[in-house]
């Protein structure tokens, strides 16, 4: 992602916000005071992290959303052995200006 003006960013998994954890950040590559270069990175994804992510962004210019389905591996069972990426348990850097369904 990228904006300018500097743009407020919140990452939604499969409907729910995504919250801060070792499972998965929001990086930034190049901030300025107006503008910043980043995207949302998983460590070691698995199937259970496969699913819908959306990007939501706004600044003063208006605001944007995107979702791409991320496909990481087959699982070998239908269930998770391990803390799948969703709300509360995985990270996404947000403003915290910013509320669910609020910009």
């Amino acid at each position: 992602m990228r904006g300018n003006p500097r743009p407020r960013i919140q990452w939604i998994y499969e409907g729910s916000v995504l919250t801060d954890s070792l499972i998965s950040w929001t990086a930034f590559y190049e901030e300025t005071a107006n503008e910043i270069h980043g995207c949302l990175e998983l460590a070691s994804p698995t199937h259970c992290n496969n699913g819908e992510y959306t990007l939501e962004v706004a600044n003063a210019l208006g605001s944007d959303r995107r979702t791409a389905r991320g496909h990481f591996m087959e699982g070998p069972l239908d269930i998770c052995l391990t803390e799948p990426t969703k709300a509360g348990s995985a990270h996404a850097q947000q403003d915290p200006t910013i509320h669910p369904g609020q910009w």
